[in-house]
């Protein structure tokens, strides 16, 4: 887990490795990028399990570029995937 930082839309919280779909990704892709990135942990050989896909929240962002605040709305989808061992 990791404590979002400036930029974060939840910057005051802990969270677990996530981030937003990039509009050339699917879900899955997302995920294995986004563990990746933020744990190091390559993720690909294993099959997610989506857990719950009807989570949903708003927060303020303020952009990095211009500064200007934002109201996000976002939808969570929460996987899980089990490792019986590291390679």
């Amino acid at each position: 887990m990791e404590k979002g930082g400036d930029g974060s839309v939840y910057n005051d919280c802990w969270l677990i490795p996530g981030g937003g779909i990039d509009s050339n990704e699917t879900k899955l892709q997302t995920l294995v990028r986004e563990i990746k990135e933020e744990s190091a942990l390559d993720v690909s050989a294993y099959e997610p399990e989506l857990v719950e896909d009807s989570a949903i929240g708003d927060s303020e962002k303020t952009l990095r570029d211009t500064g200007e605040r934002v109201l996000v709305h976002m939808r969570f989808f929460t996987y899980r995937i089990n490792i019986a061992e590291l390679a």
